[in-house]
């Protein structure tokens, strides 16, 4: 709490100076947006602020939130949206300002080409027989891994053959979802990979049979995007 101030003050500072330089001043997420207030006043560049999701679900739990959000999205000169249900959601906030606009995001087809996945298989121990389910992503609560882990218990008993879940990711959760695949006998038939370099990515959605997001929220995932780029069939929460 001490040093809050003296950070919001250090960011607003650093933001104004480098506004000098450039043509428009682009916000992730409304949280990070709330300096276009002010800037509004220091700085003649026109505002973008994108909205991504996490950002969303909190004016959705929060009045006071909303309340931000609405002065922020009203200074702004564009306000981006992922996908529509936030739009919609925005306007049902009172959002009034005719500045939103979709603009879904977009996925490098080139890269999702096909290739050789014997190496990768053979590295990671996966048979060619093995049917190989892919996670991709934070591991943290907001992405529901732990029910994709609950589910696998119910694939593995009613396929005969090899089945594999790879997931693909850190975060804080990770020895907790590597104990709990442990304790539902699971430890063979889950291989936590860990983070991979952006490079290595296209090779596991191209050389697995499923992927599956079991998230709780999301704006417009790009790894369910990257997977479709690559055919690869996706199962996805609502």
């Amino acid at each position: 709490a001490l040093l809050l101030p003296f950070f919001m003050a250090s960011f607003f500072a650093h933001a104004l100076s480098r506004s000098r330089h450039v043509d428009v001043l682009h916000f992730h997420w409304l949280q990070n947006a709330f300096l276009a207030i002010p800037m509004k006043v220091f700085s003649s560049r026109p505002i973008v602020v994108t909205l991504w999701g996490t950002d969303v679900q909190w004016i959705e739990n929060s009045w006071a939130l909303r309340i931000l959000a609405n002065r922020i999205a009203g200074r702004a000169d564009v306000v981006a949206s992922v996908n529509d249900y936030f739009i919609t959601k925005l306007r049902s906030f009172g959002f009034s300002k005719d500045n939103i606009r979709l603009i879904p995001n977009g996925v490098d087809l080139d890269r999702f080409g096909p290739l050789d996945c014997a190496p990768l298989r053979t590295k990671n121990g996966l048979s060619k027989e093995t049917t190989l389910l892919l996670y991709v992503g934070s591991l943290i609560e907001r992405k529901g891994v732990k029910y994709l882990i609950e589910a696998m218990k119910y694939v593995v008993q009613h396929n005969s053959g090899p089945v594999v879940l790879a997931v693909v990711g850190a975060g804080e959760e990770r020895e907790s979802l590597e104990a709990m695949a442990r304790r539902l006998g699971l430890g063979s038939r889950i291989l936590f990979v860990g983070p991979v370099p952006p490079a290595e990515i296209p090779a596991w959605f191209r050389c697995a049979d499923l992927f599956v997001l079991p998230s709780l929220y999301e704006g417009r995932p790009n790894v369910v995007l990257e997977a479709l780029a690559a055919e690869l069939p996706v199962v996805a929460t609502d």
